[in-house]
């Protein structure tokens, strides 16, 4: 209840502390845009139809998978939802009853939070789908402040996927 409340209070506001980003996987042809915190680059991988990238800024952790999907029927926003929260539901650090999802025109974004020992840590994944294949931008922070969260909010709200190399 109090991540729900606390997004819909923050919903429009735009942190000053994120700058435009671009990752390209022309083996895709896509490119997904978002505005964040500026990255340090830890992987990028794209191998067997499989593209991986993971980053991060401090506590600021972010990750982006172009793959085969893992839930059959996926063409629908809702039905890779409800898969993604059958995968929640394996993980015991999840909060189950902060689980929070809504639509964007990129495709469906999932906040929750995880605790992890005695730290929390609030997720945000954007799940979509690219060229017959299941992405998914995740993006986390540990022991999240009310800034913190603006910030996940506004980088799910930023993202845009565009259609690269053709």
């Amino acid at each position: 209840m109090r991540l729900g409340v606390l997004i819909t209070l923050l919903a429009f506001a735009t942190p000053s502390f994120a700058e435009p980003i671009a990752i390209s996987i022309p083996q895709e042809k896509l490119t997904v845009h978002f505005d964040a915190r500026p990255l340090k680059k830890i992987a990028e991988n794209y191998k067997d139809g499989r593209y991986s990238y993971v980053g991060n800024a401090g506590t600021f952790n972010l990750s982006l998978f172009v793959e085969p999907s893992k839930c059959p029927g996926d063409e629908s926003n809702d039905v890779r939802y409800k898969c993604f929260l059958e995968i929640l539901r394996t993980v015991p650090l999840v909060q189950m009853s902060t689980v929070r999802g809504h639509e964007r025109p990129a495709g469906v974004v999932v906040f929750y939070m995880m605790l992890v020992g005695s730290s929390q840590v609030l997720h945000a994944n954007l799940l979509f789908r690219h060229g017959g294949k299941a992405g998914d931008l995740h993006a986390s922070v540990a022991a999240p402040k009310p800034d913190d969260v603006k910030f996940l909010f506004a980088l799910m709200e930023s993202v845009q996927l565009r259609k690269s190399g053709e």
